[in-house]
């Protein structure tokens, strides 16, 4: 490799400036990558050909992986024996929230209260009731599977899937919460 003076003052000073600016971006560690030019003589005339020879790219960084989001009756993290049961409402339902009649405001604020509290209880299927809505289409029926994959919720709940027909069918869902962890 040739000495640094293989580089003009015209040009040390015009990479000066254009690199006088640069700082490191915030929350991001600092990482110097050098860049080194090699100069080769070629057989092509009297012209010097400059190749670029840069160094491997960092390490791409693991992000953590985000929460699955939830639908109705997909439970790929359960044994096939409990998610059949789940399914298929046999596991026993140890609370039932009815949100018949709340707005969706107030539906809301109850299955924020709802959870949580079942969960710190140790609960393990709960049901809520949302009604099916006048011709099927019901604001809470679509709002609540929404709902329920969003924080805080979604950290509580292993999956939900729709009642059977005696519970409500579509009209309501179990919702299957996590095993909470005994704190010595």
């Amino acid at each position: 490799m040739p000495p640094n003076d293989a580089l003009s003052d015209d040009d040390r000073r015009v990479w000066q400036a254009v690199t006088s600016g640069i700082r490191p971006l915030a929350g991001r560690p600092d990482v110097t990558i050098a860049i080194r030019v090699e100069v080769r003589q070629e057989k092509t005339g009297q012209s010097i050909a400059p190749t670029l020879s840069l160094p491997a790219p960092p390490p791409r960084l693991a992000l953590p992986r985000p929460l699955d989001v939830l639908d109705h009756g997909r439970a790929d993290n359960l044994d096939a024996s409990l998610q059949d049961r789940f399914r298929k409402g046999k596991l026993p339902i140890e609370a039932i929230l009815d949100l018949h009649g709340l707005s969706q405001d107030q539906a809301h604020g109850a299955l924020l209260e709802f959870l949580p509290r079942c969960a710190r209880q140790r609960m393990r299927c709960v049901m809520v009731i949302t009604g099916k809505g006048r011709s099927g289409v019901g604001i809470l029926r679509n709002q609540v599977p929404r709902w329920l994959n969003m924080s805080p919720l979604r950290g509580m709940l292993l999956a939900f899937t729709y009642a059977v027909p005696r519970h409500g069918g579509e009209g309501a869902l179990y919702i299957l919460l996590k095993r909470q962890r005994v704190t010595a």
